[in-house]
């Protein structure tokens, strides 16, 4: 029997009565998100630009975009670092699976995602720092939009956290993932496998047996299935610039404002008992995407297409 990332949230959740349950307590928030030692937060690429942005009245919606390489990226507060497969339009490749939803749905709805995180967290008195990451390959009809736009076209709708999430985040850095090894740049299975851990009880191992399924921990390497699965994760990073927590859609662990609040109240040695969960939405969609694939923007595959038929005619 085959497993689908789908199914993951699912299976792991069914499987996971069969073994010992996560902690609860705290108005029952689930605790998850665990890693196995404290690895420092890296990027995915040697290549970092940071996306800034100041007032242009003569911008779309007020504000121009620009980008800056950077070397200056590291934590240096108790930050939330929302990792984001931004721009690939791609359907999974891997045998069944579905939910597509496209880059733009995407945005609106992390902006949906982190706006109800964040003021989970603020109203239980924990001031983080929040950083963006977009860790997928700019598409080139991106680059060639935000040239012609003030950088705007570079940039997503986020409802409530805005154009750019700029209403929700202190920093938002680009630094594009690398599929397969290639130079001096790590895979995307080098870059996750500090984070990529999966606990021994029930949830754990029911994740784990799904992973497996598609490729996880077998000789297929970084060829396997499993790493065409490019999904919006989120760490909970310390001072000292190290991962304490990771939720990661991977291993069994998709990130919501409760499982992200009752791990921030954790580490923060937060009785759970007085958590303050009033007035927060509980609306299942407010998580941040779980089921986003490796691969090209819409736009670049209708590019590719376009140059496909002319390239048939012409012979």
């Amino acid at each position: 029997m085959r497993f689908t990332p789908i199914a993951l949230a699912l299976s792991v959740s069914l499987l996971a009565g069969c073994g010992d349950d996560k902690p609860v307590g705290g108005n029952r928030l689930s605790s998850d998100g665990f890693i196995d030692g404290t690895p420092q937060f890296e990027m995915p690429s040697s290549i970092v630009y940071e996306m800034t942005h100041k007032p242009n009245p003569d911008a779309l919606y007020g504000n121009e975009y620009r980008v800056k390489e950077t070397n200056d990226w590291e934590s240096e507060d108790w930050t939330l670092w929302i990792v984001s497969n931004s721009y690939s339009d791609a359907r999974s490749s891997i045998s069944g699976a579905g939910g597509y939803e496209e880059s733009g749905g995407r945005a609106r709805r992390e902006g949906a995602a982190l706006f109800e995180t964040k003021k989970a967290l603020e109203q239980n008195g924990f001031n983080l720092k929040y950083n963006y990451l977009n860790y997928s390959l700019m598409p080139a009809m991106t680059v060639r939009k935000a040239m012609l736009s003030n950088g705007v076209g570079m940039t997503f709708d986020a409802g409530k956290c805005g154009q750019g999430f700029i209403k929700c985040v202190d920093r938002y850095f680009y630094s594009p993932a690398s599929r397969f090894k290639s130079g001096n740049e790590k895979s995307y299975q080098e870059w996750l496998e500090p984070y990529t851990y999966f606990t021994k009880d029930g949830m754990g191992q029911a994740g784990l047996y799904v992973a497996k399924d598609v490729g996880y921990g077998t000789d297929k390497g970084d060829k396997a299935e499993f790493y065409n699965w490019w999904p919006t994760m989120v760490f909970l990073v310390n001072p000292e610039n190290e991962v304490v927590r990771a939720w990661l859609p991977q291993v069994g662990t998709n990130a919501g404002w409760s499982n992200i609040l009752r791990g921030v109240a954790e580490e923060f040695d937060k009785d759970l008992d007085n958590i303050n969960i009033e007035g927060l939405q509980t609306n299942p969609y407010i998580q941040f995407p779980s089921v986003v694939y490796y691969g090209k923007s819409s736009e670049d595959v209708s590019i590719d297409k376009i140059n496909q038929v002319f390239r048939d005619i012409s012979q």
